[in-house]
């Protein structure tokens, strides 16, 4: 369900950040201000709906923002639709699974022939409706908000829900429950968690997507994307995973695959933007192909440690290329505090430590600066 972002700021550690540029390919139009689930449809077109409270509608969009038709789904009501995905006959799941409020009992996936196949303007689906069996309050109490999901994939003729972290005190997981892609009533099974390292649920995943031939899984947030590149089964953490860092911080709800290689991004709107429709190429990103792409800078990767801090905060750099390193240090209202001797940066890895014990108990947004890239992380100082 749609909520306004208010948090301007953050970065989290992971074991291998870069920064890419997505190419803005058009505008939405009003009605699809709201959109929260997107796949690639026939001759370059883009199928989506709107999240909760909107019609149980697909729009079909050309590239350009122009929608070309509407199909509604005449069993359905959009209580919370979150994401949508295709198997490979192109049937597609629309999940109704948002659960902002951890209260929801009616959970559903509502599954339909490809809308690029279905001639009229209606279509009636079949119902695949499932529960958590480890949740047993309706509303979970704040430590158990594990139960809200904006994210779905198919894979291996099954349906993989990553649901998005609500609890607090604030734990930075997405959980991945199993379930099957016929129209039944179904436990959700648990199979695996990821640990997403957020400090709120603004950050957390709001959608997902697999490549068509198998090999990628995404996970988009506000900030970016995970990528997770050929894993075994459905064993999807245990793969090579990296976190790209688009350049705009916007309501990212959508993610998809348009070939191998290449994703279409959605947002809606929301004070940071208007809705607006993206693409990204990935492979540069996979070590087995070589292609260009609008990178920002060869990246280089930082680990921020301890966080929270004490006295010393220390730095590690593993730097691609030389350069000249710059760190500054603001309040939670974007005022510079400390600006930090610079430091010369020759490839390979590289330690600096800072002292913090002036600063007083809070949170702070740390800015790293070379002459090719920016790179941002909140810390807690204790």
């Amino acid at each position: 369900m749609k909520e306004i972002i208010y948090i301007l700021s953050i970065s989290v550690l992971f074991v291998c950040q870069v920064f890419a540029q997505s190419r803005t390919l058009c505008s939405l139009p009003a009605y699809l201000s709201e959109n929260s689930g997107l796949l690639a449809g026939a001759n370059h077109t883009v199928w989506m709906h709107n999240d909760g409270g909107n019609a149980a509608e697909l729009y079909q969009m050309d590239t350009t923002g122009t929608v070309l038709r509407t199909i509604m789904i005449t069993n359905a009501t959009n209580v919370d639709w979150e994401d949508m995905t295709k198997d490979a006959s192109g049937n597609v799941y629309v999940g109704d699974f948002g659960n902002n409020n951890n209260n929801r009992q009616n959970l559903k996936i509502y599954k339909i022939p490809s809308p690029d196949s279905i001639l009229s303007n209606t279509v009636q689906a079949e119902i695949i409706s499932f529960s958590y069996p480890q949740q047993q309050n309706y509303p979970a109490q704040d430590a158990e908000k594990k139960y809200d999901a904006e994210s779905l994939i198919f894979f291996q003729n099954q349906l993989y829900i990553f649901t998005k972290d609500r609890t607090t005190p604030h734990l930075g997981y997405t959980w991945v429950y199993r379930i099957p892609s016929q129209a039944g009533q179904y436990a959700a099974q648990l199979i695996d968690s990821f640990q997403t390292q957020q400090l709120s649920y603004v950050f957390e995943v709001t959608s997902a997507a697999v490549s068509p031939d198998g090999r990628h899984l995404v996970l988009l947030n506000a900030l970016g994307l995970w990528l997770f590149s050929d894993f075994v089964g459905d064993d999807f953490f245990s793969a090579q995973s990296q976190f790209i860092a688009l350049n705009n911080f916007s309501q990212k709800e959508a993610v998809g695959f348009v070939d191998a290689q290449n994703i279409y991004i959605s947002n809606e709107s929301s004070w940071l933007g208007g809705a607006q429709l993206a693409t990204l190429d990935i492979s540069v990103y996979d070590n087995t192909v070589l292609s260009s792409t609008a990178i920002t800078a060869s990246p280089n990767s930082y680990q921020i440690y301890p966080n929270p801090i004490d006295d010393i905060i220390h730095i590690k750099v593993l730097a691609n290329h030389s350069s000249t390193i710059h760190c500054n240090l603001f309040d939670n209202k974007g005022m510079m505090l400390k600006k930090m001797q610079p430091q010369q940066l020759v490839q390979g890895v590289q330690h600096f430590s800072y002292p913090m014990q002036d600063l007083p108990t809070g949170m702070y947004y740390l800015r790293i600066e070379t002459e090719t890239e920016t790179y941002s992380s909140k810390i807690i100082k204790l």
